[in-house]
């Protein structure tokens, strides 16, 4: 075929196909490890390729690893938006309360809070002493009805005293 057309192995060929005739015809006794030791700018290729793999095995992994990449890169949008959405709405720093308002406000009802306490402590104090007066008041109450019971049996209704 390529002797049959002109402009086959230019332009119909495929370039993998191409790149092998060519090292078929004009090289055959090179392999891809003296390729990279004759150029400089491909030494960093020497570890990769060899005896664990060939070119067109490092440009497939290439590939798969650039495919990966950019899936994952195309996911990074959706997980700003994603994260943008779960920020909880604040109002502007202009409108929020600065550190020292808030800890002047807690040093305050901290305080209030000690207060409330001990009003506790008193209003206990105070349920006792109620209940205390309940209970004198009760005893006084039935010593004065025992009294009074008394001076009543003493001096009968109707009755003159001699």
């Amino acid at each position: 075929m390529v002797l049959g057309k002109l402009h086959y192995f230019a332009t119909d060929m495929r370039w993998d196909a191409r790149r092998a005739v060519l090292l078929d015809v004009f090289a055959p006794h090179l392999s891809d490890a003296d390729i990279i030791k004759a150029h400089e700018e491909l030494a960093p290729l020497g570890g990769w390729i060899g005896a664990m793999t060939t070119v067109d095995d490092m440009a497939r992994q290439a590939k798969a690893k650039r495919r990966e990449l950019n899936a994952e890169l195309n996911e990074i949008p959706a997980r700003i938006d994603e994260a943008e959405r779960s920020k909880p709405d604040l109002p502007p720093e202009s409108e929020r309360p600065s550190t020292a308002a808030l800890m002047k406000e807690k040093m305050k009802l901290v305080s209030e809070l000690e207060g409330l306490k001990s009003n506790a402590d008193a209003a206990a104090i105070r349920t006792r002493i109620a209940e205390q007066k309940a209970k004198a008041a009760e005893a006084e109450g039935s010593v004065h009805k025992g009294q009074h019971s008394r001076q009543h049996n003493d001096h009968p209704a109707g009755g003159n005293t001699p």
